[in-house]
């Protein structure tokens, strides 16, 4: 393998990506002006021992060709020093400007054979400096990629550039050999049959055929390259026009109302929350209305629970029995302030709610507890997590002290939060709060029995408000407001202080998945599109679709809409 890296200022890690093999431009030696001889560059060439395994292990000599644009600026020749080891190549009496370097690895020493690896990195020369690029013959790929991982592809439309990239141990890029590109659909090739060189874009054409489709970089066996990093897959959906990956509105509009019937019918007052049922109906928690909702995936929109003491509904989810419970801000007289708090039992075919627990704080952050039965409260005026016996309507504190505000890990005494609100259940029995005021996420691990919180400890983001994506420690969230997971273990954050939306995978990375984080409203590509004020969110299992409420945060502003981030074609 050969890697190119930068100890001073030359080459930089963005332009990494836009390295290929060869340069198909056609040479020219006219209309160069030298400049002085401190003006310049230096090629810093670590070579491979005799005895490595490390691809180009059989490099002998290296040729690094300067162009200014299409014009020749000076092309030199070097050998590699017999037990290998470091050479200096120096381009000096340059202009001052960006050069592009053709650097091509070859395995005999006076440049004959085919090229082993090859890059054409830009250069960047400052008057009267002599930079240094580094270029590094002795790296071994550990990994081996496509990136980015394009959900889904869609037909009869433009096609998604991907690109297979190798590294190493220490995570630099490292340039691989050519690697032949597919795509099949089960056993059957349907597409893009080419060989082209790592790091060069690929084109994912559009295919004549729907369904799942696997696209696969395929590498030819190198010495020093482990065999796991030899083919590199990537499951995609290809989506018939108009199905692809996108944010679209399928019920309610910017006009607040409280009208049932087709989606562009449909009208909302602030929806807050959303639960899904295993049907695909999705369940609304209609606030400003005090009203439930159900919309059906085509965007037609019911009501279920429209009763005189059932008053702003916001916590939202299906029990593990099976049934729907609403938590409500206010009791059946009407009293809120943070004390009146009420978990209701819905009766869907009923069209009914049915008090289960009532005065008891302001619990809006509801899931199935994973161990034990019932539900599990996360209050965020109280800061406190709660087992709620759904068929005693006894409550009983798991985690937190009442009133007590803070970002504390530990034991479930002990732990401290900060207005905690929505959760989910992750695949291994642990529960996902988001800790809105903590702009972080928090774990809670329970007892075998589910009768206690073992452990509360900090899942993602470091505390600080902000929009940081990466490793999950060091990530950044601004008042998130819920989460929830699919079947694979992907946790999906309401990030509503950031309007947009976030992924963290199980690996631990944090990325953005849908928004620009800037507030409004605007449907279309997944980093194009606006949101305006989802607090709450619901997945499909299979990762498929995100379901938001976007509503206006309590504000008035006209923003009452069902809203569908579709993440894999359909």
């Amino acid at each position: 393998m050969a890697k190119w890296t930068r100890p001073l200022f030359v080459l930089s890690t963005v332009l990494l990506l836009a390295v290929m093999l060869g340069c198909g431009t056609e040479e020219t030696t006219e209309a160069f002006t030298p400049g002085n001889s401190q003006t310049g560059v230096a090629f810093r060439i670590n070579w491979p021992a005799p005895a490595s395994r490390m691809f180009p292990s059989a490099a002998q000599s290296l040729t690094i060709t300067l162009r200014l644009g299409q014009t020749v600026a000076d092309a030199q020749h070097a050998r590699r020093p017999g037990q290998g080891g470091t050479t200096f190549v120096e381009f000096r009496g340059l202009p001052p400007g960006t050069f592009t370097a053709a650097l091509q690895a070859f395995p005999n020493a006076d440049g004959t054979g085919n090229a082993q690896a090859a890059a054409n990195p830009q250069v960047n020369v400052t008057l009267n400096q002599i930079g240094t690029v580094t270029v590094d013959l002795n790296s071994t790929v550990t990994s081996f990629a496509i990136t980015p991982n394009p959900l889904g592809l869609v037909m009869e439309q433009p096609g998604t550039d991907v690109v297979a990239t190798g590294r190493d141990a220490g995570g630099g890029v490292v340039l691989l050999p050519p690697v032949t590109w597919s795509i099949t659909a089960g056993a059957q090739f349907v597409g893009l049959s080419t060989t082209q060189p790592t790091l060069l874009p690929v084109t994912l054409s559009p295919l004549a055929v729907g369904g799942p489709a696997t696209v696969r970089a395929t590498l030819e066996q190198q010495a020093g390259v482990p065999a796991t990093a030899l083919t590199a897959t990537l499951n995609v959906n290809v989506s018939p026009v108009g199905q692809g990956p996108g944010v679209t509105t399928i019920a309610g509009s910017g006009e607040a109302g409280f009208v049932d019937g087709p989606g562009a019918v449909a009208r909302f007052n602030n929806p807050v929350n959303v639960a899904l049922a295993p049907n695909g109906s999705l369940f609304v928690a209609d606030f400003d209305n005090g009203l439930v909702r159900q919309v059906e995936p085509d965007g037609t929109t019911s009501t279920i629970v429209n009763q005189g003491n059932f008053f702003r509904p916001f916590g939202i989810t299906f029990g593990p029995d099976g049934e729907l419970y609403v938590m409500t801000d206010r009791n059946t007289f009407d009293v809120g302030g943070g004390v009146g708090g009420t978990v209701w039992r819905v009766n869907i075919p009923g069209r009914a709610a049915n008090v289960v627990a009532e005065n008891i704080g302001r619990p809006r952050g509801m899931c199935a507890m994973p161990v034990g039965g019932g539900l599990l409260l996360a209050d965020d005026s109280h800061a406190v997590i709660s087992h709620l016996d759904t068929t005693t309507g006894v409550v009983t504190r798991l985690a937190g002290q009442p009133d007590q505000f803070g970002l504390i890990n530990g034991t479930g005494d002990n732990a401290r939060f900060n207005r905690p609100t929505g959760m989910a259940a992750l695949p291994d029995g642990t529960v996902l709060v988001a800790d809105s005021n903590n702009n972080c996420l928090r774990r809670l691990t329970f007892s075998p029995d589910g009768s206690q919180i073992t452990d509360v400890s900090t899942f993602a983001g470091d505390g600080t408000a902000g929009l940081v994506n990466g490793p999950r420690a060091g990530a950044r969230f601004f008042g998130p407001g819920d989460v929830d997971t699919d079947a694979a273990g992907n946790a999906y954050v309401a990030d509503g202080g950031n309007h947009v939306l976030r992924l963290i995978v199980p690996g631990g990375d944090v990325s953005t998945l849908a928004g620009t984080g800037v507030q409004g409203f605007l449907d279309g590509a997944l980093l194009s599109a606006q949101f305006f004020g989802f607090e709450g969110l619901a997945v499909r299992p299979d990762g498929s679709i995100v379901y938001i409420p976007d509503g206006n945060f309590g504000t008035g502003d006209p923003f009452n809409r069902i809203r569908q981030v579709r993440l894999i074609g359909g």
